[in-house]
């Protein structure tokens, strides 16, 4: 038997933590009973007010003998001689008394689930599984990766395992380039781990939930036992048309190339017209060498 505790879990054998906290229980169901009682009176008294006599002039008033209640609850109380007020005093601190047992029940109980969570866990092979896609997005004709994880944390050798995606890429719509989906390993040792890659290709886009695979196994080489499970979940995934994966998320250089090829013959063009201009209006200004050599002459 296990105990979870928020993300705790705590093994708690029959023979220790529940023989105790049962024995416990047994000796003070009277108590808390009592207590039960002795607090639903108190708060009967608190809303029932208007059958409580009370003469605020005349000190040392006494409860009205109408109040029956004692009698059939609590047969011989000792508190049918006090006053209203001492009387509510009383039985607040058999409430707190009552409610002090019921905290000491309580710590009982987490000592001794505490105390039983020491003792080892069962023997055998314990197998974490993983399944983890390596590739961002699903495309249309292109490979989609997915990754397989299997680690022994048990302390004897898994045998006979078992490792079953089928289902979450079935042949109608995923096509296996390398791997395979079904996989069988003989053995793995305490501590060892086993990893395993499949590259599927998606034969039609859309919206897809990627489950768990299944794994089987056995916790022992002599053991006849089954263990099943079930790895981690990447959820759903879309599988985009080729079209829409490149408009979308493929490099844009061919599109820059093909714009740039297409506008270089306007661009030169504009350019060499630019500097034939230039030379056929503007005529330039003599150097000084040149000044000098015509003055010579």
């Amino acid at each position: 038997a296990r105990v979870t505790t928020g993300l705790l879990v705590i093994p708690l054998p029959l023979s220790n933590g529940i023989f105790l906290c049962i024995a416990y229980s047994y000796v003070s169901s009277l108590a808390i009973i009592r207590g039960a009682v002795y607090i639903a009176l108190s708060e009967t008294i608190s809303l029932c007010s208007s059958t409580i006599v009370r003469d605020r002039d005349a000190p040392g008033s006494r409860v009205a003998v109408r109040l029956n209640l004692f009698r059939v609850i609590v047969p011989g109380a000792p508190y049918r001689n006090q006053t209203a007020r001492e009387l509510k005093a009383s039985l607040g601190v058999v409430r707190e008394t009552r409610f002090l047992h019921l905290r000491m029940f309580l710590l009982f109980v987490l000592v001794a689930t505490a105390f039983a969570s020491s003792e080892e866990d069962p023997q055998g092979a314990w197998l974490l599984a993983s399944k983890t896609p390596q590739s961002v997005y699903g495309v249309e004709g292109m490979d989609y990766v997915v990754e397989y994880g299997l680690y022994n944390v048990g302390d004897r050798p898994a045998v006979k395992i078992t490792l079953d995606d089928r289902n979450s890429y079935p042949s109608t719509y995923f096509e296996a380039v390398r791997g395979m989906l079904q996989v069988n390993v003989e053995r793995l040792n305490p501590g060892e781990n086993f990893t395993h890659a499949v590259v599927l290709r998606p034969t039609h886009p859309g919206l897809f939930n990627f489950t768990a695979a299944q794994i089987t196994y056995r916790p022992d080489l002599n053991s006849n036992q089954i263990r099943s499970g079930l790895t981690t979940t990447p959820g759903e995934a879309y599988v985009y048309r080729l079209v829409e994966y490149e408009r979308r998320f493929a490099s844009k250089f061919q599109y820059f190339g093909i714009f740039f090829l297409m506008m270089a013959p306007f661009t030169l063009g504009a350019f060499l017209l630019y500097v034939n201009s230039l030379r056929q209006h503007f005529v330039e200004e003599p150097t000084a060498v040149a000044k000098k050599t015509t003055k010579a002459h």
